[in-house]
């Protein structure tokens, strides 16, 4: 249970930095 938690808790911090690095990357084009 603790760990499945763990999972998802990682999967949301690694989208978080995905989207982060795809809107620096849009704003680059853009630019």
């Amino acid at each position: 249970m603790f760990s499945a938690i763990t999972v998802v808790h990682r999967n949301s911090l690694m989208d978080t930095i995905r989207h982060r690095v795809l809107s620096i990357i849009w704003v680059s084009l853009i630019a």
